[in-house]
């Protein structure tokens, strides 16, 4: 349940995801970067294979014949993320102006969620997906997509849960203080 004290908090962070969900009709690759450069990073290392960047396409894994292009970016989850952990952190005891203080964190947590989350997606798809492919019969988007769901919603699930535990403990040890 959301306290009133939590409402100045859930206003600006929420606005800023809304602001930002708004922005994507406008986006364009190079806008993406920050989510994109550093995934294509974390999927060179898991596969150990270098990709190349193509202006206007995106990072091209000849070897492995996929791009990681806008649609790859996991921006739908980085904003997914960060409003989890706006809530999470309005769980904290704190004055309004330091909750808000917290929304810096908030993306700043979400953004790496995403790209360990995105890189795995990414680096899993690209070695199981024709193997997946074969055994269940299906075409290779509803395996990438399943792919996609599957661990994105467990990066979710786990994060909930970690986050919160970390909050309730710290809760706990600040009233036994």
């Amino acid at each position: 349940m959301i306290k009133r004290a939590n409402i100045p908090y859930f206003l600006i962070g929420f606005s800023v995801v809304l602001g930002i969900k708004y922005c994507l009709r406008f986006m364009e690759l190079h806008h993406l970067d920050f989510l994109l450069f550093p995934t294509t990073a974390l999927v060179e290392f898991l596969s150990g294979t270098q990709a190349v960047f193509i202006p206007e396409e995106g990072y091209l894994f000849a070897g492995k014949n996929f791009i990681i292009d806008s649609s790859c970016s996991g921006i739908n989850l980085w904003l997914i993320a960060s409003s989890m952990l706006i809530y999470l952190f309005s769980k904290i005891n704190l004055t309004s102006i330091k909750k808000i203080a917290l929304l810096l964190p908030a993306f700043a947590i979400a953004w790496l969620i995403t790209i360990v989350s995105n890189g795995s997606r990414i680096y899993i798809s690209s070695v199981f997906q024709d193997q997946l492919t074969s055994v269940f019969n299906v075409s290779s988007h509803a395996i990438h997509e399943s792919l996609g769901v599957v661990t994105n919603l467990s990066f979710l699930i786990i994060t909930y849960f970690l986050i919160e535990y970390l909050l309730t403990n710290q809760s706990h040890y600040e009233k036994a203080a």
